[in-house]
């Protein structure tokens, strides 16, 4: 790469703050504006979700239409799109504008031929943007099942497998569970190469498993922590494809996500009352205030909060159980969240039952949720499986302490001992996380130790400063 900067085309179907569901928003939207600082020409692609090309140019974002149309036949016809170029906090973005596809929700709620044809799009517009832009990049970074599409035609399609000449792809997993299956019909109309229709390729009992192709396909595997990258290589934490990620495993490494610390600060966050540091914790006591008065938590005593989806993988199954002791051993809980209706229903019960004490507030609620953060003394994770997880980070910047469970990417970063910042247990167990909370609220009553590790927690950096250097280091080394 001696003379040329390193180009990097980021592919994902969602990234903060344009369009966001979840964690992988949070790192798409920070990773490029990281590698940019490290000299990398990084750039995004998302596709122009819903109101969002009227929402930016109502903000004074300039927009620049892309000469031509992205066309990709897919099914029985043409679709063709348009490509905008803005720049979103330093970063050149491409948004794909398709309104036929692109009306949204992100995700379907089931996928079927049909339901995938966005990401299909997206995948073939990544492939198809630099004879459209006149930028070249090196490397596609290519982020989870619905962007699988691009590594499996860049290394088997006819159309596309001519650019590996020049260009490479890294694919990132960032969440294993979700793969991506289709049956086996869907292959022509959506322009897959049969030629990776095999058990090397996409195939997955006789049908279509998008992250299997992207995984056999790309050139280098990321998933985002060093633990969940071991995990996944294990029967338990494999979803199936273990053995596939064994066969691959000199081509997959374990980065932890960084944390943007630009957009996650409590010493600039406007959704708190006053600002606090480590060096001022003041503030803090303010935030807990405002949180009790607008959940209307009422009493004295500790607070923990869960800013979530509501699914099995974060860990409801043992948490839910444990609620009404945790109230009985005084502490205050507020869930902040929406998922499955079992898990919405029980938190409704609880909150009825322990008035005051425990507060569900069902939904995604940006300001409350970082409130929450800024509010509460404990934050509760206690996972099923977190490939990496941003809330504990979140938590520990805003003086959250977390309590955990010892899996994924909460391994990697939260730890309990004398220079601890946060609370572990191992089994996937109502009892060890209530043990785990005792652990914490016997610290709490030691205020200088418990402040002392409120600032430890605070000042550890797991911003993209430490990571975003691995993810240059692959790129190079795929060239």
């Amino acid at each position: 790469m001696t003379g040329k900067k390193l180009s990097v085309l980021h592919v994902a179907p969602e990234a903060a703050p344009l369009a966001k569901v979840g964690g992988l928003a949070d790192v798409t939207g920070s990773l490029p504006a990281a590698l940019r600082s490290l000299e990398v020409d990084a750039r995004l692609l998302i596709p122009a979700w819903g109101d969002m090309v009227n929402r930016l140019e109502s903000s004074g974002v300039e927009l620049r239409q892309m000469e031509g149309s992205v066309e990709i036949p897919l099914e029985n016809r043409l679709y063709r799109g348009k490509l905008l170029l803005c720049h979103i906090n330093g970063v050149p973005t491409y948004l794909l504008r398709q309104e036929e596809l692109y009306k949204g929700p992100i995700y379907p709620e089931k996928l079927e031929e049909d339901t995938a044809l966005p990401f299909a799009f997206l995948s073939y517009a990544g492939l198809t943007l630099p004879a459209l832009t006149g930028w070249s990049p090196d490397v596609y970074h290519c982020h989870d099942w619905t962007t699988a599409f691009l590594p499996i035609a860049l290394r088997w399609h006819s159309w596309f497998k001519g650019q590996r000449t020049t260009r490479r792809s890294v694919f990132t997993v960032h969440n294993l569970a979700h793969q991506g299956l289709l049956e086996k019909t869907a292959v022509a109309p959506l322009r897959l190469p049969w030629e990776a229709f095999n058990v090397d390729g996409m195939e997955y009992f006789d049908r279509v498993n998008l992250l299997k192709g992207a995984i056999n396909g790309v050139d280098h595997i990321t998933t985002v922590s060093p633990t969940y990258a071991g995990e996944i290589q294990t029967p338990w934490g494999g979803q199936d494809l273990d053995g596939v990620l064994r066969n691959r495993r000199d081509r997959l490494s374990g980065i932890l996500n960084g944390l943007d610390d630009g957009a996650w600060n409590p010493e600039t966050d406007k959704s708190l009352p006053v600002p606090y540091s480590a060096s001022d914790l003041s503030g803090k006591k303010k935030a807990k205030a405002t949180l009790e008065k607008e959940t209307g938590l009422t009493g004295k005593g500790p607070i923990a909060a869960m800013v979530s989806r509501l699914v099995e993988q974060k860990g409801l199954d043992i948490l839910l159980p444990a609620l009404g002791k945790m109230a009985d051993m005084g502490l205050r809980i507020i869930v902040i969240g929406n998922g499955e209706s079992r898990y919405e229903n029980r938190l409704s019960q609880l909150e009825n039952h322990y008035s005051g004490r425990i507060k569900f507030v069902k939904g995604y609620h940006e300001s409350l949720g970082r409130l929450a953060y800024g509010g509460s003394d404990i934050y509760l994770m206690p996972s099923l499986f977190e490939p990496c997880g941003l809330s504990q980070l979140i938590a520990l910047r805003y003086g959250s302490i977390p309590v955990v469970r010892r899996v994924g990417g909460l391994a990697d970063t939260v730890y309990e001992n004398e220079e601890g910042i946060g609370f572990v247990f191992d089994s996937y167990d109502s009892s060890e996380l209530l043990n785990a909370v005792g652990r914490a609220m016997d610290n709490m009553k030691d205020k200088k130790n418990w402040q002392a590790m409120v600032k430890r927690g605070m000042r550890k950096d797991f911003s993209w400063k430490a990571s975003a250097p691995y993810y240059r280091e692959i790129y190079e080394s795929i060239l």
